[in-house]
């Protein structure tokens, strides 16, 4: 097993947790394969507990930040049937709060993006100019001709945009695989315009299915340190210097077999079921949340 590091409450300097579900681990737990996004859920976690204070749960301890980045380096693309609902869902979504809020984008910023699936539905939004960071070899080797020239294959970095800024910044699925999220933020909010935006999409802890499920929920997982809800989402991005904008559940919409594998006991009945049944798709209010913060001041 890795060596493993104690993680903190990111709004308590003095957190009182309490234990929500031992860790299950095992050395199989620390692959390739098992950092790969959208990859088939098995009861596989770190020790998470939750702050008595502020609500806030994580996992702890975790493993070190160094070899989490080498393990999303060689993370596999194994999505390529999920991301155009993916990119929809999102597209959407920035549509609908760029139309509510008069949001003028022109410069869009994506934190973990993939093989660019967003990206890709931006330039008919009419925006050219965008930069995505992905660790992923795969996910960049397998990126669109169009928009592979676009993306930094590596964590962000903010160095590494040699000084550009942007209107937008998107973390989707991100926030919550990040050792730091807190930190992440503040450095974002430096590369935003005045008047800029974050937008966030992540799993809700408190939704129904993390509820019945508890920790066979695939949101306790050995990629998720940090786990939000709509409360505590908020609280990140005020103490980053957002202010919340609107806040709320997400549906999402998927063939069925991506639902079914995303579930335990279940996703072992898969591969016995008719492909075009597994390709229908469903739109289930299953779990996530989005958040729409603008740059302070």
């Amino acid at each position: 097993m890795h060596d493993l590091l104690p993680t903190r409450c990111l709004f308590c300097d003095r957190p009182e947790d309490r234990l929500l579900y031992p860790a299950r681990l095992r050395d199989e737990s620390f692959s390739a394969y098992t950092f790969s996004a959208r990859r088939s859920r098995v009861r596989e976690h770190y020790r998470i507990v939750q702050c008595n204070k502020c609500s806030l749960v994580r996992s702890d301890p975790i493993s070190r930040e160094n070899r989490l980045n080498d393990l999303y380096a060689e993370s596999c693309c194994i999505y390529s049937e999920e991301a155009p609902y993916a990119a929809e869902t999102y597209a959407i979504l920035f549509d609908r709060l760029a139309k509510k809020y008069a949001m003028t984008v022109g410069r869009v910023l994506e934190i973990g993006c993939g093989t660019g699936f967003f990206l890709e539905k931006l330039p008919e939004r009419g925006i050219s100019n965008f930069v995505g960071f992905e660790p992923s070899k795969d996910c960049v080797e397998k990126a669109s001709q169009s928009c592979k020239s676009r993306i930094v294959n590596d964590i962000f970095k903010p160095e590494l945009l040699n000084g550009k800024t942007f209107d937008l910044a998107c973390l989707f699925h991100v926030a919550d695989h990040l050792p730091d999220p807190q930190e992440t933020l503040l450095s974002l909010r430096d590369t935003l315009n005045p008047g800029g935006h974050v937008l966030i999409v992540c799993h809700d802890v408190e939704s129904w299915t993390a509820k019945l499920l508890r920790d066979h929920s695939p949101i306790f997982d050995v990629e998720h340190i940090y786990l939000f809800s709509q409360k505590t989402i908020g609280m990140l991005l005020q103490s980053a210097g957002f202010d919340p904008i609107e806040i709320g559940g997400l549906s999402n919409k998927y063939p069925l077999g991506y639902w079914m594998r995303m579930l335990p006991v279940v996703n072992k009945t898969v591969a016995f079921i008719p492909e075009f049944i597994k390709k229908a798709p469903i739109d289930i209010k299953a779990g996530n949340l989005y958040a729409l913060g603008k740059k302070a001041g």
